[in-house]
């Protein structure tokens, strides 16, 4: 039986690599595992038989890649990390000729490229690629890939829905509401749907309430904006865990959203709070991705928000919770 072994290039550093030999080295005899690495990935002792590939996007990575393909004739090629551009393709390569895939995913327990633009470029892309790798391995699939229309529309809907008659939909908002086709509005309810955000006829206007009647999927039973919502403090905690295991969810960023753009406490008093439990650097790294996503504005900040690696780091950990 043999195996090949892709891990995505995007990796930084070399731990996925090394747990991926760990588990392989020790296999039954009659099992031959080989690792197919990018030159980013030659920076470790390799325990395991290797064939070198070009870097990602190269025009002769096609050429190469069919070439180990019928060199080794693999029972499974088995795919590491997330899905992007470069393993989406091997994938639709290999299936184009009866090979069979699979994904396997890992906790991120390693570096990522510094991408700066978060919701306008990065999860959209994201959302394409998983969609691309998992046509390829035989799972079914939206016809609809997420666009950039489709996700500004599901956050605009959100910052609609929590701000309530502080904001009112403009010109541009109305356009692109037009803009979406049937299909586009079924993808919607689908996220909708799987972030447990409220069903979509509570979030559009009432003039688009026949959309509605589009969705294929199940109305979400999660309630509307709770009465006796948990503190700040309190959801930056869950949040906090959440973003680490990567179990957060849109639902639970507007909600924190809303109550720091509707908080009424005494300001130096909830500071001293967040100070005493140690998060006022895990709030200012929210701020700014609040500010990315919902538009809040520094008049409803706590503190001054900052933009680093560590920042970068919690878009990373979204990234995987809302594009599972």
């Amino acid at each position: 039986m043999n195996v090949l072994h892709i891990i995505a290039p995007h990796r930084l550093d070399d731990a996925l690599l090394l747990q991926v030999m760990a588990d392989y080295q020790n296999v039954a005899l009659n099992q031959q595992h080989i690792l197919c690495l990018f030159p980013s990935q030659c920076n470790v002792d390799i325990t395991l038989p290797a064939e070198r590939l070009p870097r990602p996007g190269a025009i002769q990575l096609r050429d190469r890649w069919l070439r180990i393909l019928y060199k080794y004739m693999p029972d499974v090629i088995c795919l590491h990390g997330e899905d992007d551009k470069t393993t989406a393709r091997i994938a639709h390569w290999s299936t184009q000729r009866n090979f069979k895939v699979q994904r396997t995913k890992h906790l991120p327990n390693v570096t990522y490229k510094k991408d700066m633009t978060f919701m306008r470029v990065k999860v959209p892309r994201l959302l394409l690629y998983s969609t691309v790798v998992k046509k390829s391995i035989g799972k079914k699939q939206r016809n609809t890939v997420i666009t950039n229309r489709i996700l500004h529309t599901v956050l605009l809907l959100l910052k609609k829905y929590y701000d309530g008659d502080a904001y009112a939909f403009d010109d541009t908002d109305h356009e692109l509401f037009a803009s979406l086709s049937n299909s586009d509005w079924q993808t919607i309810a689908h996220i909708i749907h799987q972030q447990q955000l409220p069903p979509l006829e509570s979030l559009l206007p009432q003039q688009y309430s026949l959309l509605s009647s589009f969705s294929s999927t199940p109305s979400t039973t999660v309630p509307g904006k709770p009465s006796n919502k948990k503190p700040l403090t309190e959801q930056l905690k869950q949040l906090q865990a959440d973003i680490k295991s990567e179990n957060v969810n849109l639902r639970q960023l507007a909600e924190c959203y809303h109550t720091m753009f509707t908080l009424d406490e005494d300001e130096t008093i909830l500071i001293g709070e967040i100070k005493k439990q140690h998060r006022t650097v895990f709030l200012k790294d929210m701020e700014t991705i609040l500010s990315e996503m919902f538009a809040l504005s520094e008049g409803f900040m706590l503190l001054p928000p900052r933009n680093c690696l560590k920042t970068n780091s919690m878009r990373k950990h979204i990234f995987n919770a809302i594009t599972r």
